[in-house]
């Protein structure tokens, strides 16, 4: 009991999750609205010490080709008007190899390389959890290596925010089938336009809810109340769920943004990544959703987070 205790204040969840989490008469009927004005006056405070500047976030590991550079070209060149646009590749302990390809890559395209090394196995939440603690812009869109998103994406996302900042932005995620692939590689290679409105026509939308979770913007005031990604998660995770449920749980609104709208995403073709069928790997999942479903405060990581050395890993060290 004393144990179950410790973990609740060490979580900032003192009650029962059934009594707390959204679908809970306290937290929906009470906490809920109580939390909301004050997110509004932090919104605002925020507002008026900073520009509506954006950090476009991405992730990687091992996987410098021609989807990141479609995917840092496209951040690159939004047409986002309300503000600045400030792209980062935080790179988790990929080999030299891969790092010197992603420091030339980001040199090229004008994008920051922040390179977390020394690490063990692959923990997104972790990774994106530096980025988010090095970003010092109002808003945050964590997008991936694969993600080639339409010139208007932050444009529409961030004036979402702009008529109320209470929300978490997404958008369906297109599927680009493997027919695609040489256009991709050729305009990633020798700058050729990309027909995004042909690519948009072509791809799929496989998720029943209609949108992803894995590329969200938010005001990142509100990340970092909640301290970013829970850093339980490891390998193949459900770490972006997580996420967005715990937003929701906070009191932010999820909206989606239409797919017939100018503002859209495409997800570049690959194949499924080694191992992820294996025994060991599918274990990790198992076990990472049953995490998910038995977890239910909002607010995570108790010692730290973005900076701590993670259980079963060496030290982290960033350049």
């Amino acid at each position: 009991m004393i144990g179950i205790i410790r973990r609740r204040i060490e979580q900032g969840q003192l009650l029962p999750y059934r009594w707390t989490w959204r679908g809970g008469l306290l937290n929906t009927l009470v906490l809920v609205r109580l939390r909301r004005p004050v997110l509004r006056l932090l919104a605002r405070r925020e507002a008026a010490r900073s520009a509506a500047d954006v950090t476009v976030m991405i992730g990687h590991r091992n996987r410098a080709d021609y989807r990141l550079v479609n995917a840092l070209r496209s951040a690159t060149t939004q047409r986002y008007t309300r503000g600045r646009v400030h792209v980062v590749v935080i790179d988790y302990g990929s080999t030299a190899e891969s790092l010197a390809e992603v420091r030339r890559i980001t040199a090229e395209l004008n994008v920051e390389c922040v390179a977390v090394r020394e690490v063990g196995n692959w923990n997104r939440s972790h990774c994106l959890n530096v980025g988010l603690r090095h970003a010092r812009t109002r808003y945050l869109m964590v997008s991936d290596r694969d993600v080639t998103l339409s010139p208007d994406y932050l444009e529409a996302a961030v004036a979402r925010l702009e008529a109320d900042p209470l929300q978490v932005v997404v958008a369906p995620r297109l599927h680009l089938p493997a027919e695609t692939s040489p256009a991709l590689e050729r305009a990633a290679t020798d700058g050729t336009q990309l027909d995004l409105e042909d690519l948009r026509s072509q791809g799929v939308v496989k998720t029943r809810d209609g949108y992803s979770t894995g590329v969200v913007v938010v005001p990142a005031s509100f990340l970092r109340l909640i301290r970013g990604y829970d850093e339980h998660y490891r390998e193949y995770g459900a770490e972006d769920i997580d996420l967005v449920l715990r937003l929701r749980w906070l009191g932010l609104q999820l909206t989606t943004l239409p797919t017939t709208g100018p503002a859209y995403y495409l997800h570049q073709w690959h194949e499924r990544h080694e191992g992820v069928r294996s025994p060991q790997l599918q274990a990790i999942i198992a076990e990472n959703t049953r995490y998910l479903y038995r977890n239910h405060s909002i607010r995570r990581n108790p010692r730290g987070w973005g900076e701590r050395q993670l259980p079963g890993a060496m030290k982290p060290g960033v350049t």
